[in-house]
């Protein structure tokens, strides 16, 4: 007897993108309810007043990211700027999921299998984390879930366009996270293999300019602005920090080289030795195997291996998608090993994308396999019914017991099939429960709770310390004046200041940014002596040069806060 397909190839449907939306919601249910309610530190300070100011934020300047969170606060009137900055972040970690369900299915041609790479990213630490405080994370997932989702739909369904909106969003990668560039040479070489015309290439770089250039018009356009709390215009009196003179710094092509080259962070970029590269590989695996369950990295493995040389009858191969998914996370890897801030950890959850969806891939294989033996045995009983009815006459037509049996052997694969995806989730949402309940009961996450990440950029609790001490200072300080202070209080600075409109005019610099090695340049010396005596300077740490010259005037020791005052 012919053996049947075991399913057909097919590309996305109406029932999927029902399932889809279920994902988000669902997700946005969990995310909302834990999500940080209010102003936070650092980088999360900095999108949440960006959000409202419409500046360039620190490097690459995210010129397409923050227009999209100002359209979240927007579209999104609830509470204030803070929270929906944060609500943002919730969004594309939710839309995050339900494109990696869709790559799930398309990679492994099942629904329930493509829930396990699902559920692992949704309830993964890291992920969630980023899932309820305002940064760039789950935005960079999405678009890079987007990008994969797009090529693999083309190749099924030879619809030109989808490549054009590929490359649309590829090239809008440069507003968003530049990391997501890093899976493009895996997108060319999955092109390479697949695309046979003229057209798809076309469209595809069409798609890729238009993003470009919508990035960096974007770019041109938030620094025309010249919005004080700009990264850029904060940053602008360490000039000297990077061989620049401050006027040289205020040119938009030097600004832009110094945001997208990220200028302040090259002296950490591929200086490693072979030795230091081998152990921030041991780093990546062990944090992986020790986050993850250990079931999604066999069943990533699987996958991998079963889109290289399975294949289902009536199919095509799949080893262009293992190429995708591979090249995708090797490169993403090498630059992971290669740059050495101190938040590099971040930049993982990008690279577990197309790692969850050769897990949903594995899984899909494993029901390949239940489908294969119950379709061998319900076979050999209708064969060995059918020895014996050939002796016999011929039934009427729909009374043969061929029928029932086909529709058992449906039956019973697909009971089989729910029944190995539940138990599967189960294996990888069982450790989770616990933290899901504490944090559905709480409101917020529990799992940074006494560890080292309790504090920064969103301290867990104590959500409202970050105000409180940014209230601290401008309650001090008057209209117009100059402070220098630490990156982490900075934007709630800026926050109090321009967004809730506390103190207009402030002028807030980061005093020692990245690349100034700890100390004032030759270029804010001169700021600072430019504007002596016509505006009050403040600053939150005794500056040792400076001090040589001018008297730092405590005044209050709490913060600290210091006036400088002419000796």
């Amino acid at each position: 007897m012919a053996q049947k397909p075991l399913i057909k190839e097919k590309a996305l449907d109406r029932y999927d993108a029902l399932a889809a939306a279920i994902i988000f919601a669902a997700a946005m249910v969990l995310y909302v309810r834990t999500l940080a309610p209010t102003l936070l530190l650092g980088d999360s300070g900095e999108y949440q007043v960006l959000a409202y100011t419409l500046g360039l934020a620190h490097p690459t300047g995210y010129s397409i990211l923050v227009p999209l969170l100002k359209l979240v606060t927007l579209l999104v009137p609830v509470k204030d700027i803070a929270y929906r900055v944060n609500l943002a972040s919730a969004i594309f970690a939710a839309l995050t999921l339900a494109l990696l369900y869709l790559l799930g299915n398309l990679l492994g041609g099942r629904r329930l299998p493509a829930l396990l790479g699902v559920a692992a990213l949704g309830l993964y630490h890291l992920f969630w984390w980023h899932a309820v405080i305002a940064e760039s994370y789950t935005a960079a997932s999405a678009l890079l879930a987007l990008v994969l989702v797009l090529v693999v739909t083309w190749c099924k369904t030879k619809n030109a366009w989808l490549l054009f909106w590929a490359g649309l969003a590829g090239g809008l990668a440069l507003g968003i996270h530049t990391f997501v560039l890093l899976a493009a040479p895996a997108v060319l070489v999955y092109l390479a293999c697949t695309a046979r015309r003229l057209k798809d290439w076309g469209l595809a770089a069409l798609g890729a300019l238009t993003g470009a250039a919508l990035a960096l018009g974007s770019f041109f356009a938030l620094n025309a602005r010249s919005v004080p709390s700009s990264f850029i215009e904060q940053i602008a009196p360490q000039a000297a920090a990077w061989g620049m003179t401050a006027q040289e710094f205020n040119s938009p092509v030097n600004r832009l080289v110094y945001l997208m080259g990220g200028k302040q962070f090259q002296d950490q970029m591929f200086v490693n030795s072979i030795d230091k590269m081998s152990r921030k590989v041991d780093e990546y695996y062990r944090a992986t195997q020790h986050d993850l369950p250990t079931l999604i990295l066999w069943l990533a493995g699987l996958g991998l291996l079963l889109l290289f040389v399975y294949k289902r009858p009536g199919e095509r191969r799949r080893w262009p998608e293992a190429l995708l998914l591979l090249l995708s996370m090797a490169a993403m890897l090498v630059f992971i090993v290669n740059y050495n801030i101190g938040d590099i950890y971040t930049y993982y959850i990008i690279s577990y994308i197309p790692l969850m969806a050769a897990a949903a891939a594995g899984a899909a294989g494993l029901v390949d396999l239940l489908d294969w033996g119950i379709e061998k045995i319900t076979s050999a009983s209708n064969s060995s019914e059918g020895a014996v009815a050939s002796l016999s006459p011929s039934p009427a037509p729909g009374e043969g017991a061929g029928g029932w049996r086909s529709s058992l052997a449906f039956w019973l694969s697909g009971i089989a099939a729910a029944a190995l995806v539940a138990a599967l989730l189960w294996v990888i949402v069982l450790p989770s429960a616990k933290t899901v309940d504490f944090s559905w009961r709480l409101h917020r996450i529990t799992f940074l709770d006494g560890t080292d990440f309790a504090g920064y950029p969103y301290p867990v609790t104590q959500p409202d310390w970050p105000h409180n001490q940014a209230e601290a200072i401008v309650a001090q300080v008057e209209d117009g004046s100059i402070l220098f202070t630490g990156w982490d209080i900075l934007y709630p600075v800026f926050y109090l200041a321009e967004v809730e409109g506390r103190r207009p005019g402030l002028l807030a610099h980061e005093q020692y940014p990245a690349g100034s090695d700890g100390r004032l340049t030759s270029t804010a010396i001169d700021y600072i002596q430019a504007n002596f005596g016509k505006r009050p300077i403040y600053f939150t740490q005794i500056d040792e040069d400076l001090a040589q010259n001018y008297n730092f005037v405590a005044v209050d020791s709490s913060i600290p806060l210091y006036r400088l005052e002419k000796r």
